[in-house]
């Protein structure tokens, strides 16, 4: 009888000790904050030709973003991420081969996503375009926290673009947007 007590109390601080354990893991978890690369989006806008210098607004294709399997891949669940933020916006000029970003004298990037259209939040601007670049960053635009937009796992983004002289060639521009993701640091 004796030894049966033991062993029962040796399982209860057992059982006792892991249920503290898990919930102190948990809020350990929760306490410390973690930065990682978040998702990478490569879209492209076109303009066709046209003689008409000015401002033409573009939209890309739907990007899917799976931030669950991202912070999973980083030991955190998707209600651990605290905050997602663009990190990086780099246009590049695809097409023609020959051609540049002369043609243009600012870009200004916004994202938003299908199931908030009402949500648009401008992440990037540029009102100086160097001179003969085919490839360059775009100042990031200091933003709310992206991540109620990134959990919606559909992302499109919108471009607007202010040509200074006429598209002779159907032209191919190509936006890299680079994030980061916060898990943690809640407590």
């Amino acid at each position: 009888m004796m030894k049966f007590l033991k062993i029962t109390l040796l399982a209860a601080i057992v059982l006792s000790l892991t249920y503290c354990t898990k919930e102190a893991v948990d809020a350990a978890k929760k306490s410390v904050e973690i930065t990682f690369t978040g998702p990478k989006t490569f879209v492209r806008f076109t303009l066709d030709t046209t003689s008409i210098v000015g401002s033409f607004s573009k939209d890309t294709t739907i990007a899917t973003i799976n931030l669950d399997s991202l912070a999973k891949a980083n030991n955190a669940s998707l209600e651990d991420i605290s905050k997602v933020e663009v990190k990086k916006v780099t246009l590049l000029f695809e097409s023609p081969i020959s051609g540049n970003f002369d043609i243009l004298d600012t870009v200004q990037i916004t994202l938003t996503s299908p199931t908030l259209p009402n949500t648009k939040i401008k992440i990037a601007d540029v009102f100086n375009i160097p001179a003969g670049a085919t490839s360059f960053e775009l100042p990031v635009v200091p933003t709310e926290n992206l991540l109620d937009v990134f959990k919606q796992k559909k992302i499109r983004l919108y471009g607007k673009l202010v040509t200074n002289k006429k598209i002779e060639y159907k032209t191919i521009i190509g936006l890299l947007i680079e994030t980061t993701v916060t898990a943690g640091g809640t407590n």
